[in-house]
């Protein structure tokens, strides 16, 4: 069996402005892989669930986080619930003598997985190890979106201004007066603050859980968590690699010998695994499932390499993780590619605000890892240089501008010109429209002869009797005279003709 999810592989128009290329080379931003976080076991009878190779993974390491309470007399805390005159109010937690239990805050690690099936029918397991018991929910829609937004690319954009007569001329649009050249984006504001987190429920470890004891003495504590029909959720602590596969065969899952020795290095009374049984409906279409997230007590994350182990099968397996932390994060082991890595911080509504990290470091890293290594080892991701690293995009655009204008307003003759301009943005603050309103410089001084505009002029139909040129209100030169004399000219057409 392998590990699921994974990537492998063997061995607006405006006036007389208009964009005529728009953006090339965009970033592609790589699909996320759960791989190496959990392992798919299939059922013993009936069909397996046929999943997607690629699926997402997302890690959040949040601090200053509600995990237990305390008492000052050594008792219990209790939950209370809250009172039914004030459901708003939520449950409160108190000692034996009645006193407030005091807040006890940690970090919490969430792992948020996303599995991609596709097409209805049957069933399988994936088992993931934890460290601590953990608590499992439903995740909102729009969370991955949400994160992958947060690793903002940085846009260099190389801009290609063509003056096309055609599109009229400067000095007669007023958006060139009142626009200001192409120019940088302001880049983001990236600091804010905040907590609150509603994936854990503080005390979890102190909970009742059911035990199953075998006759050889082992035993699995467990839970289970109702979540949808499609999901079945147990978080369980096996006291050694008997007691799970025990527990694996009476609810009617495979492992093979590969399994049993990729589970064996997660087995003990201080760890646990949560175990999916995912059993899509018959006439589910392709796509991915409710994203889950896994939550648990914990200093930091850790990619768990030694589960993906088999030395049965060749090839390699690729992983993406989106880590968002105080800091920038990379593994201890040092086998990753860091792909992105930037400061955030969540807007008001944002779908990760539960999490209680409203602002820290998006890390984005690529792992690979080959099925057959023996000695790779679990690696904790770690803080890491707090050095910006950002992907790179870049677009070419060609955009047709009105024509610049001669001296005192008068209309250029000659051949329209082309200019360019790079500037750099971040790609979720591009530039508005407006500044694409280009102000071209002043024709070249031939151009701007009287001979070579007339002589542009006829060519072009646009003789008058005074001449060529065009001007916005309060100019030196102005359009009267051609409006003066084509009014002069309709007069003299209407007149009657005289009986002779």
């Amino acid at each position: 069996m392998l590990a699921f999810a994974s990537k492998r592989r063997p061995g607006a128009r405006r006036p007389a402005v208009v964009r005529v290329l728009a953006p090339a080379l965009a970033l592609a931003f790589v699909p996320l892989g759960a791989a190496a976080i959990c392992r798919v076991v299939e059922p013993l009878s009936g069909s397996a669930v046929r999943f997607d190779e690629e699926t997402a993974v997302l890690v959040v390491e949040a601090p200053e986080q509600l995990v237990d309470h305390t008492c000052g007399d050594g008792s219990v805390p209790r939950e209370e619930p809250a009172p039914a005159d004030a459901p708003w109010a939520g449950s409160t937690w108190v000692c034996a003598d009645g006193s407030s239990a005091a807040p006890v805050l940690g970090t919490l690690v969430h792992a948020v997985v996303q599995p991609r099936i596709l097409g209805g029918g049957g069933n399988a397991g994936l088992i993931m190890p934890v460290p601590a018991r953990a608590d499992v929910n439903l995740a909102p829609e729009g969370l991955f979106g949400a994160a992958r937004d947060l690793v903002v690319a940085e846009v260099t954009e190389n801009l290609e201004f063509v003056e096309d007569a055609s599109l009229g001329f400067q000095c007669s649009d007023p958006h060139y007066s009142a626009a200001p050249p192409a120019a940088l984006a302001a880049p983001l504001a990236l600091y804010g603050c905040g907590d609150g987190d509603g994936f854990y429920r503080p005390g979890l470890a102190g909970f009742d859980a059911s035990v199953v004891d075998y006759v050889d003495g082992g035993s699995v504590t467990f839970e289970e968590i109702a979540l949808t029909d499609a999901y079945q959720v147990t978080v369980l602590s096996a006291t050694d690699l008997g007691a799970l596969t025990r527990w694996l065969d009476d609810n009617g899952f495979a492992h093979d010998a590969s399994d049993d020795a990729a589970f064996a290095r997660y087995v003990g009374e201080d760890h646990w695994f949560v175990a999916l049984n995912v059993a899509p409906p018959e006439d589910a279409e392709p796509a991915p499932l409710a994203p889950l997230v896994v939550s648990w007590p914990a200093e930091r994350f850790v990619m768990t390499h030694e589960l993906s182990f088999d030395g049965a099968v060749g090839g390699v397996i690729e992983t993406d993780v989106l880590v968002l932390a105080p800091g920038r994060r990379a593994p201890v082991d040092g086998f990753a590619r860091t792909l992105g890595a930037m400061p955030f911080a969540l807007e008001e509504g944002s779908p990760l605000e539960p999490f209680g990290l409203l602002n820290g470091w998006v890390t984005h890293l690529h792992f690979e890892r080959r099925l057959a290594d023996a000695t790779r080892v679990d690696a904790a991701l770690v803080p890491g240089p707090d050095t910006l690293l950002r992907p790179e995009e870049t677009r070419a655009t060609r955009v047709r501008i009105a024509r610049a204008c001669c001296a005192g307003n008068a209309i250029p003759g000659g051949e329209g010109r082309t200019f360019t301009e790079t500037r750099t943005y971040l790609a979720s603050d591009p530039p508005s429209d407006d500044s694409l309103f280009y102000q071209a410089p002043p024709p070249d001084p031939e151009d701007c002869s009287r001979a070579a505009r007339d002589e542009w002029a006829a060519e072009a139909g646009w003789t008058t009797p005074e001449g060529v040129a065009c001007s916005l209100a309060g100019a030196t030169a102005t359009w009267a005279p051609v409006l003066l004399a084509l009014g002069l000219g309709l007069r003299r057409r209407r007149r009657p003709r005289r009986a002779s």
